[in-house]
C-alpha cells in the first residue's frame, strides 16, 4: 500500500508552502527532532549554535535555520567523543513502500515542468535513516574545554537567550526514481536530466529508462544554554 503522507526532498525553496517539506517537518519533529533549513549536515553533535530568522514568540520549534556560535574546530573538535550510531535501513524499500508524485505537483511545486510533462512515473522511498549522538557527559565534557573565544561568544549568544548545544542529528536519506517511455526523444531525455542536476540529485545509476537520485534530510536535538 502506498503511505498516507507524501515524502520527497527538502527544498530550500522559501518563497511558498512546500506542502511535501511540510510533511517531512512533520516526521522528523515526530521523531523529536527538528529540521535544519536548508538541508545541511554541517552541525555535528557537540556544536554551538545560534537560530536565525525566527520568530522568538514561536512556541514549538519543528524547523530552524542555523548559525555556529564557535567554530567546531575549537569547540566539539577538540574533543574526540564516542558517537553512538543507530541505523534503520530500508523500511520504504519494502514491497508496497513508495510514493508516486503528482505530476501537477512535480511540475508545480518541485519546478520541474519537463519531468512533469515527460515522465511516465516520478517515485520517492526512503532508503536509509541514522541518527548520531553524544551522551550527557561528552557534552559537560565539551563545554568545558572551551578556549577563552569560545566561552565569550556563547556567553553573548545565551544574554540573548539564543544559545544551544547539538546533542544529536539524524539524517534520512530519501531516493526518487523517474521514469520515462523508452522512445522519448533524447532532448526530452537531457531535460529532464538538467532540470534534477539543477537540484543537485541526479546520480550516476542510471539505465535507458529511469534515473535515480538521492537527498539527505538533516534534524538535530539540542540542548538550550542557559549558562557554561
Amino acid at each position: 500500500m502506498k503511505m498516507v503522507f507524501c515524502l520527497f526532498c527538502l527544498m530550500a525553496f522559501t518563497a511558498f508552502e512546500d506542502p511535501v517539506q511540510s510533511q517531512i517537518t512533520s516526521l522528523v519533529q515526530s521523531l523529536d527532532y527538528i529540521v535544519v533549513i536548508p538541508n545541511n549536515n554541517a552541525y555535528k553533535p557537540g556544536s554551538f549554535v545560534a537560530r536565525t530568522g525566527y520568530d522568538p514568540a514561536e512556541q514549538v520549534v519543528s524547523s530552524t535555520k542555523l548559525a555556529f556560535l564557535c567554530t567546531p574546530k575549537y569547540s566539539s573538535g577538540k574533543i574526540d567523543a564516542e558517537e553512538i550510531r543507530r541505523s534503520v535501513g530500508g523500511f520504504f524499500s519494502l514491497p508496497g513502500y513508495w510514493i508516486e508524485l503528482q505530476k501537477e505537483f512535480v511540475g508545480k511545486y518541485l519546478r520541474m515542468p519537463n519531468t512533469a510533462e515527460y515522465a511516465e512515473s516520478i517515485v520517492v522511498r526512503i532508503v536509509d535513516r541514522t541518527t548520531i549522538e553524544y551522551s550527557a557527559e561528552k557534552l559537560v565534557e565539551i563545554r568545558a574545554n572551551l578556549g577563552p573565544t569560545c566561552k565569550s561568544s556563547i556567553q553573548a549568544g545565551i544574554s540573548n537567550n539564543n544559545a544551544y548545544q547539538i546533542a544529536g542529528v539524524y539524517e534520512m536519506r530519501l531516493q526518487y526514481e523517474v521514469r520515462y517511455p523508452a522512445n522519448l526523444v533524447d532532448t526530452y531525455k537531457t531535460r529532464i536530466q538538467n532540470e534534477m542536476r539543477r537540484l543537485g540529485m541526479l546520480s550516476t545509476d542510471a539505465d535507458v529508462q529511469t534515473i535515480k537520485g538521492d537527498v539527505s534530510v538533516y534534524g538535530i536535538k539540542w540542548d538550550k544554554l542557559s549558562k557554561l
